[in-house]
């Protein structure tokens, strides 16, 4: 009969299988081989092996997009923008259903992983709604987690930021001090509020006396070429840009008033 398609040969070839019928050859994956029972001599119509090739099409996919998030945990709207122009919209919806109802695929639960993430690594709100913006979050969903990221969490991962980060600046003067400091909480998602009222309240320590006589020498061996008080000038003018009090550079310089 026409409509009828008759299996002459099934070979496998690594992870899948070659099927060879009377009108042509085709590859399969083993699920479909097995769900539809593809062996030598069998007869299938022709509506019964366009369905088969459809599937083994959706299996591929479907293969191939958890292969994909077997790399990282995904959005819905990475595993859209990852299956464009593979795949028909409903074939990308049905695949996001399938993973979804296996577990593979949950919003709730990247964005939950991003804001534990974000805590850990003492990152701040602002970075925490960059990355679920970047990876394509439902806004309810960011709302929702946002919200979760309530002021005592920030108030918890701030301070350890501080602690941590403060004692590796005590080498420089307590103005750039504050600079460093608030440059990287800003840096790290905190908004300027938040930086501003924490650092506003806190005790420098100055530990830069090393530091400056390292500056100052530096600099009189940039500037030896000019006149000495066009040097003294700029070596003055260069320190108290980075937070050193005019008195400790005077003193250095020998400059008596």
């Amino acid at each position: 009969m026409i409509d009828e398609i008759r299996i002459l040969n099934v070979k496998r070839d690594k992870n899948r299988f070659i099927v060879t019928t009377d009108q042509g050859e085709h590859s399969f994956c083993e699920d479909t081989i097995i769900k539809y029972l593809i062996f030598k001599d069998k007869v299938f119509s022709e509506a019964e092996f366009s369905e088969i090739l459809n599937t083994d099409k959706k299996n591929v996919l479907l293969n191939k997009t958890m292969n994909y998030l077997s790399y990282q945990y995904r959005s819905q709207q990475e595993i859209r923008t990852y299956l464009k122009g593979k795949a028909t919209e409903q074939e990308i919806e049905a695949i996001i259903v399938k993973l979804t109802e296996l577990g593979y695929l949950n919003d709730w639960t990247l964005a939950n992983s991003l804001l534990e993430y974000a805590c850990s690594v003492g990152k701040g709100p602002r970075y925490l709604e960059e990355k679920l913006n970047q990876r394509g979050i439902e806004e309810d969903i960011i709302h929702e987690t946002l919200a979760a990221y309530d002021e005592e969490k920030q108030e918890t991962v701030l301070l350890a930021i501080i602690e941590k980060y403060r004692r590796q600046l005590n080498k420089y003067p307590p103005l750039m001090q504050k600079k460093k400091l608030a440059e990287k909480l800003l840096r790290d998602g905190f908004t300027y509020d938040q930086v501003g009222n924490k650092i506003n309240r806190l005790e420098f320590t100055d530990e830069s006396d090393d530091l400056l006589q390292e500056e100052v020498a530096r600099l009189l061996i940039k500037y030896e070429d000019l006149s000495e008080y066009e040097k003294r000038r700029k070596i003055i003018n260069n320190l108290i840009s980075k937070g050193y009090e005019y008195n400790r550079i005077k003193a250095l310089l020998y400059i008596d008033e």
